[in-house]
């Protein structure tokens, strides 16, 4: 997976596309016959996880609440999507001390994504202030909106933005994890699953001009998203802003979105505008050279060799 998640992002940083390459190694995985999507997408993001209950994981950040104590982690994500009226964290997720961090919100912009796949709640307005959008057809819809869908300003928390709550410490049923402490998440992080290897073998596909092929993964992924082939597309559906799209869906809050971002050409500058995006309420183009991290400070001070990236 490793090698394939490289691959897929060879032509970025270094100018040459590595697509065959890439499938390859997906190939490989998916082939293998050791993982299966999990029927049940939640069960991916709920205490029961790990590889012995979730047949899609392949690598993961082990989380445990009476071994692994912190609140980092998805400990973090929970408690910091959660507050006091939209979300509690004892409601949703059985965590009952130093709760409701609040303050970690989803954008607008996001949040049309996600649902407009289900073209139901795709625009403005939405019906009321106070909506869960679990009644839609798309099972990976784990969004709760608040008072208002617009954040006033970038540093807003409150009763803005779109309220998360894709992570819980629950198990996938409902029932309390196996290591169940009142503070701390026994999630594990998701690093590796087999979702991916199907949506990069897709991505790696369909520049590869076999279309056909690359809808036959993306289906695969979204029959387990909507528990039918109601979400299912054809070859005219598949576009670059739709393989995109679909990574959104699929993987967010899994710390994908900005290497996405950076490989479609949507991070700086393209025509994906969020809210909020380089200091401004609509959105703005910011300079290419954010595509890359700098590199430490410390590192370039320590060997004369290194060289900063440009414009750090």
């Amino acid at each position: 997976m490793l090698l394939a998640r490289l691959y897929l992002n060879a032509k970025v940083y270094t100018g040459t596309a590595q697509w065959e390459k890439c499938k390859t190694y997906c190939d490989k995985v998916i082939n293998s016959g050791a993982y299966s999507l999990a029927p049940n997408y939640r069960q991916n993001f709920s205490a029961n996880n790990d590889g012995k209950h979730s047949p899609e994981m392949i690598f993961a950040w082990e989380q445990d609440g009476i071994n692994t104590q912190g609140f980092i982690g998805t400990t973090f994500l929970i408690e910091s999507s959660s507050d006091s009226k939209y979300i509690r964290a004892e409601d949703y997720h059985g965590l009952t001390s130093n709760t409701n961090w609040n303050g970690n919100r989803a954008r607008i912009d996001f949040m049309n994504i996600l649902v407009d796949t289900l073209k139901t709640y795709g625009g403005n307005p939405i019906p009321d202030d106070d909506v869960e959008f679990s009644q839609s057809k798309d099972n990976r819809v784990f969004l709760k909106m608040k008072s208002s869908m617009n954040i006033p300003s970038s540093s807003s928390s409150g009763d803005y933005g779109i309220g998360v709550y894709k992570f819980t410490a629950k198990n996938a049923d409902g029932s309390q994890a196996a290591n169940y402490n009142t503070a701390y998440a026994s999630t594990d992080f998701p690093i590796f699953r087999l979702a991916d290897a199907y949506l990069m073998r897709a991505e790696a596909l369909f520049n590869m001009n076999q279309a056909a092929a690359a809808v036959a993964d993306v289906n695969v992924i979204r029959e387990r998203a909507f528990g039918n082939t109601d979400g299912n597309i054809t070859v005219g559906d598949l576009t670059a802003k739709f393989l995109l799209d679909e990574r959104a869906r699929e993987f967010y809050y899994e710390g994908q979105r900005r290497t996405d971002l950076v490989r479609f050409g949507q991070f700086t500058d393209g025509d994906y505008l969020w809210q909020w995006k380089g200091g401004t309420y609509k959105g703005s183009k910011t300079s290419s050279h954010l595509n890359i991290f700098p590199i430490p400070g410390d590192e370039v001070a320590a060997n004369s060799n290194i060289k900063q990236n440009p414009n750090y």
